[in-house]
């Protein structure tokens, strides 16, 4: 009897564990509060430790003493404030993990919106990397990127629907006060079909900088990949933040350049980290580089990234980074892109204005850019003028590998026989160069001269991020139609950098200039309506001839399961 009592006991204590256990769960939801009740948590929003893109962050309390941060959300339009609400509780509201930001609830009220979230003591996380507020070891700097990968791929491959933040950037991470950080701000999120790997780009987002290249030129299908990106700009970040360094070239550009010449111990003790860490410096370089790889698919997946970063896996040769800029021009120079000011620009400035009915209709003299072939009799002068040249490269050749030599080795009639028939190759091969050439100089003549700094033997297009839809939408056409023709060429975007305005406006003078804008070998070919006719009429690979080709290399995956996803963008 006593023993049939003891296990009644056992299942009334089970049973109020359980509905203690769900009760529990329950209070992990967000929870609905009132304006009456966030006066109440923050002494009427007294203590302000915050101000954002969408909002004020006020500090405040919990009756049980636990610290909270109330967003008090603001904006000129309801419908801007209604989206970051519903962004914010609809992915927030969804997840936990222990590198998400905690939202304790939120309030919806007709004076009133807002979302509460735990308070993290140490602030975000750009203030440490850039104003240096903790002196946190190089070593730990290297776990809190860790641990935000984490939080990533948690994002990625663990929610369904799966979640795309769209502005990861050290300004979106908070530190509890172990500094272990949480990844905020999902006002931009998107929330993405599980059975798709890609969605339609409606607006730009994101900040400039960290933004994927797909993102800024207006592509139309964006992939989680977009975020890997962010977070490799935020590793190059990391690994710039130990030494107070000028702003005198973009370090990630530094670092592509050294790692190409096999110097990164280099900029890695030019950026201050010590011998003892130098390995893992090295490691998350190559896997910066990785991450901000040019094409979607050359990306690593988040949870492959965390595997890089705990030494389980090789980063693998980075093949397309950064492939259309500059990074010695003087505009890039004399602004001085570090860590903090990339290519893209962290700071947006004002886009100038430009004539549109230049777009839409090229000048007169540009209009009729077709090319006479060349008369029998010039082709005949030309075929001799090369003999004669590739005759006294054969007989540079000759003095430089001994005539004995090469007449021992032609002495059979077979070899003679070869010997003539590649000659004959090589003066039609150079025939054929020198037409396309001819041809490609008569087109370029059709165009003003006009040449942009460094411009003399390049290709250059300055293009714009910010303001006009179609000036943004026309720049991501043009360098998706240079991207086709695998033309080397370099970006210039005046909305980045506005010494790049300021160029422009020098190299057009008096005349109303024009953004987008292509100029190839010193001469003005125009915006995106010339490009879009040239590209229609194949007249491009002619503009093009001498212009160095942008072949992406080809490479072997070092592991399946990452060929797997990169294979799904």
């Amino acid at each position: 009897m006593a023993e049939t009592c003891r296990r009644l006991e056992d299942d009334i204590d089970d049973s109020n564990s359980l509905k203690k256990f769900i009760s529990e769960l329950d209070k992990e939801k967000p929870q609905e509060f009132s304006h009456r009740q966030l006066k109440s948590f923050t002494k009427d929003f007294k203590f302000k430790i915050g101000r954002g893109t969408f909002g004020v962050v006020y500090k405040g309390k919990f009756p049980d003493g636990v610290q909270i941060a109330v967003k008090v959300l603001k904006n000129n339009t309801r419908d801007v404030m209604e989206m970051q609400f519903r962004s914010e509780v609809g992915t927030m509201g969804k997840t936990y993990h222990r590198n998400l930001i905690k939202l304790y609830g939120y309030c919806n009220e007709p004076k009133i919106m807002a979302l509460v979230y735990e308070y993290m003591e140490k602030g975000s996380f750009d203030m440490i990397l850039f104003e240096n507020h903790l002196d946190v070891p190089w070593a730990r700097l290297y776990d809190i990127a860790r641990e935000i990968a984490l939080g990533i791929s948690y994002l990625h491959e663990s929610c369904h629907p799966q979640i795309i933040h769209h502005d990861i950037k050290p300004g979106n991470v908070l530190l509890d006060s172990d500094l272990s950080p949480r990844i905020t701000d999902f006002g931009i999120a998107k929330l993405n079909n599980e059975l798709k790997s890609q969605f339609a780009q409606t607006s730009f987002r994101g900040t400039n900088g960290y933004a994927a290249p797909e993102v800024c030129l207006g592509s139309p299908k964006i992939s989680y990949k977009c975020d890997v990106y962010s977070f490799g700009m935020m590793l190059f970040d990391i690994l710039g933040s130990k030494k107070k360094r000028e702003r005198q070239k973009f370090l990630p550009g530094q670092v592509w350049e050294k790692y190409q010449k096999e110097q990164l111990d280099k900029i890695i003790t030019d950026c201050g980290i010590e011998d003892e860490d130098e390995e893992d410096a090295k490691r998350l370089c190559e896997i910066a580089l990785k991450c901000v790889e040019h094409f979607p698919g050359d990306r690593p997946s988040m949870s492959n990234v965390v595997k890089m970063l705990e030494n389980e896996m090789r980063p693998g040769k980075p093949v397309n980074v950064f492939p259309y800029d500059d990074f010695s021009s003087e505009s890039s120079k004399r602004s001085g892109s570090s860590t903090r000011y990339s290519r893209l620009g962290t700071r947006r400035m004002a886009t100038s204005t430009y004539d549109e009915r230049s777009l839409q209709n090229p000048p007169a003299d540009q209009k009729n850019n077709t090319v006479k072939s060349d008369s029998p009799k010039s082709t005949s002068k030309l075929a001799g003028s090369i003999q004669q040249e590739l005759k006294g490269d054969f007989k540079k050749v000759q003095s430089a590998q001994g005539v004995k030599q090469i007449e021992r080795e032609a002495s059979s009639k077979s070899a003679q026989k070869e010997l003539k028939t590649n000659f004959k190759e090589a003066i039609s091969a150079r025939i054929h160069q020198s037409r396309e050439a001819r041809a490609s100089e008569s087109m370029l003549n059709q165009f003003e001269k006009m040449c942009p700094p460094g411009g003399e033997n390049a290709v250059i297009v300055y293009t714009t991020n910010m303001g006009d839809k179609k000036k943004i939408k026309d720049s991501g056409r043009i360098i998706f139609i240079f991207h086709l023709n695998q033309i080397k060429f370099i970006v210039r975007d005046i909305s980045a950098d506005v010494g790049y305005k300021y160029e422009l406006k020098r190299v057009f003078g008096k005349k109303d200039i024009i953004v987008p804008v292509v100029f190839v070998k010193g001469r003005l070919i125009g915006g995106a309506a010339v490009v879009d006719k040239m590209e229609d009429e194949d007249k491009l690979e002619i503009l093009f001839h001498g212009i160095p080709k942008l072949y992406k290399e080809k490479k072997k995956e070092e592991d399946d399961d990452d060929d797997d996803v990169s294979d799904s963008d």
